[in-house]
């Protein structure tokens, strides 16, 4: 079983959540953003070929409120697409991707905020 951990920096833009009632221009804005962000960090640790059926899971590292996980899932379809672009999934459709339950581990201070993306094949 292999596995490769992304690091993003930050969390996704509140602009992406499900319940935002922004323009639609933030909302594509924030979700370029973030998908080109996966996919330069994906591109480090891409395996040579696409894998074909793994298992991702999201660790948040929050500091304030706690993120609800279905929208915070939601808001990282961006991320995920990047990730299929950089070459690491072969598509993230139901047949390759299960999304396992969201973790959380709160922080000291907002700049430590992050988010850990852990992709793992599955036989």
């Amino acid at each position: 079983m292999s596995t490769l951990t992304i690091l993003l920096p930050f969390l996704p833009p509140r602009a992406l959540s499900p319940n935002a009632r922004g323009h639609w221009s933030k909302r594509y804005k924030a979700g370029k953003e973030l998908g080109e962000s996966a996919w330069v960090r994906a591109r480090e640790v891409a395996p040579p070929e696409p894998w074909d059926r793994v298992t991702v899971q999201y660790k948040v590292f929050w500091c304030g409120k706690v993120p609800d996980s279905d929208n915070f899932i939601a808001s990282m379809k961006p991320a995920l697409d990047g990730i299929v672009r950089a070459g690491v999934i072969v598509d993230d459709g139901p047949e390759h991707v299960t999304i396992l339950p969201v973790t959380n581990e709160r922080v000291a201070h907002r700049p430590q905020a992050r988010v850990e993306i852990t992709v793992v094949r599955v036989a």
